[in-house]
């Protein structure tokens, strides 16, 4: 599966609230956001959407486990620690990236916090708008292309079964499912 689809989508009334997030962080970078990103936001509950997704059950242990790894088809080191909530953009750019960092020039924002001490940025100047990039500061070059905006991101950043995991909780793909309205999988047990 790609991770679009683990996403939950945001409540129509969540989206009022969401566009006024969107105008409180164009007004501080003095910016306007690119459309698809805007759309993603109002659109998806992303943030911190890891910790609840991407986990089963096993009812002979009872208890949750993570059992999925990710990667992106073109880069396969980019794993997120976190997304970050809409209202932490800012500071959070301010935190890591000084006045002087070029990564201002670039006109990107970070949205998300990857291993290996890299961010995942997002274009919003006229010449980059909605472009995905991976920001690793120890890396050459610093910050890489990705694709052209975040919904291709995501739809190409696929999502399976770690088969490492499965194998220490002695279970196999075949015995996971998930109920209807669940965000978790099950294991179903053999017997």
């Amino acid at each position: 599966m790609n991770y679009l689809e683990l996403f939950k989508i945001r409540a129509i009334e969540q989206q009022d609230i969401i566009i006024q997030k969107i105008r409180s962080i164009e007004k501080d970078l003095l910016l306007k956001l690119p459309p698809i990103l805007c759309v993603f936001f109002q659109t998806f509950e992303f943030e911190n959407s890891i910790k609840g997704e991407l986990v089963y059950y096993k009812e002979s242990i009872s208890s949750l486990s993570s059992f999925m790894e990710g990667y992106f088809l073109f880069e396969e080191d980019i794993a997120f620690y976190r997304f970050f909530q809409i209202e932490e953009i800012v500071k959070n750019m301010r935190i890591v990236y000084n006045k002087e960092d070029e990564i201002w020039d670039k006109q990107v924002i970070a949205i998300a916090e990857c291993a290996f001490q890299g961010f995942l940025l997002i274009g919003v100047g006229n010449a980059n708008k909605d472009k995905v990039y991976i920001e690793y500061a120890t890396e050459t070059p610093r910050i890489t292309y990705l694709c052209e905006n975040i919904l291709d991101f995501f739809r190409n950043y696929i999502v399976k079964p770690d088969a490492i995991s499965m194998q220490r909780n002695k279970f196999q793909l075949s015995q996971l499912y998930r109920n209807w309205g669940e965000d978790f999988w099950r294991v179903r047990e053999d017997g």
